[in-house]
């Protein structure tokens, strides 16, 4: 448990060590890894204390990172401020017990409109993370989106030498919840950033039996920001099964509809499909793979909205990014 630090915590002392000063951005990820005493205490003042929302939410995700994370964050769910308490409830979902959809579940009615529905994601994500069932976490329905792109284009695969590259950046921090399956990722260079997908090691080996009993997080995507030269968490993809076979859906971490699909186990491997979601305002994507022995291979295309639809791509923005390395 941590110290709390008596008074008013500033930013700049929050993110200022006997050592380092960390910059505001990703410096409470910094702060959460630097081994200071009193990083997590340091955090914890951060997020409840009045101040940018940005960093009071970036904040509780840094505190996900940490050891001894959920009990910090089942003290942080008293927290009044609506966008803070919403990250609270998200943070809680990558680190959280079974138990606790309820203390999501009952927090979730001090908030509505947009934190309402974080809130309700929030419950999803933890239902993949420990396997629970749709009796006691229903499912959000995502529609595949019906029109054709135009102008479309098909994807552009990188080498695995790359993958492997990205994947040693990325994957030995970034938390992700679920058991990454590193030699067998995928990159993809996209017109903005390149994009790098990292599935479960339950996807592949002789487990396909338990993505076809349960609810589980069956992956994940990264971007890499060029600018600032990392690698960030993007997507979450899930899985439940259905009578039918595999049901896909990908969201952002923030909690945002993005894609929807299927797959099938098809003896080792796994063949997937995936559509942008028809709420989405993402181009248009069609995009197939298949998980073999030893690798993923992903094809498909992806186009821009037709004129006539009124909506404009927008890129995949969390409302709380978290960082890669």
């Amino acid at each position: 448990m941590p110290t709390p630090i008596s008074g008013p915590i500033s930013l700049d002392r929050a993110l200022s060590g006997e050592n380092a000063t960390f910059a505001p951005k990703d410096g409470v990820y910094q702060l959460a890894r630097s081994g200071l005493a009193d990083a997590q205490a340091r955090l914890v003042a951060l997020a409840r204390e009045e101040g940018p929302l940005d960093i009071r939410r970036r904040a509780t995700f840094a505190l996900s990172t940490m050891a001894d994370a959920r009990s910090v964050l089942l003290r942080l769910v008293d927290v009044g401020e609506p966008a803070v308490l919403a990250a609270v409830l998200l943070a809680l979902a990558r680190v959280g017990k079974a138990e606790d959809v309820k203390v999501i579940r009952r927090a979730a009615g001090r908030l509505s409109g947009h934190e309402a529905e974080q809130a309700q994601f929030s419950e999803l994500l933890l239902a993949h993370r420990v396997g629970l069932g749709p009796e006691v976490v229903p499912p959000i329905a995502i529609q595949p989106e019906r029109q054709k792109p135009s102008d479309a284009r098909a994807l552009s695969a990188g080498s695995p030498e790359e993958a492997r590259q990205a994947c040693d950046r990325f994957v030995a921090q970034a938390h992700l919840g679920f058991e990454p399956d590193v030699q067998r990722s995928a990159l993809i260079h996209c017109v903005h950033n390149d994009i790098l997908f990292i599935p479960a090691t339950d996807l592949h080996g002789g487990k396909g039996e338990r993505v076809l009993a349960t609810r589980m997080i069956a992956g994940s995507t990264a971007s890499y920001e060029r600018e600032a030269g990392v690698w960030r968490q993007d997507l979450w993809v899930f899985s439940a099964p259905r009578s039918a076979g595999i049901e896909l859906q990908v969201w952002t971490v923030g909690g945002r509809a993005c894609y929807t699909g299927h797959a099938r186990v098809d003896g080792e491997d796994v063949t997937f499909e995936l559509v942008t979601g028809a709420g989405s305002s993402l181009a248009i994507a069609h995009v197939r793979g298949r998980i073999t022995e030893d690798s993923v291979v992903i094809d498909g295309v992806v186009g821009d909205r037709p004129a006539t639809d009124a909506r404009q791509p927008t890129p995949l923005q969390p409302p709380a990014d978290i960082p890669g390395r």
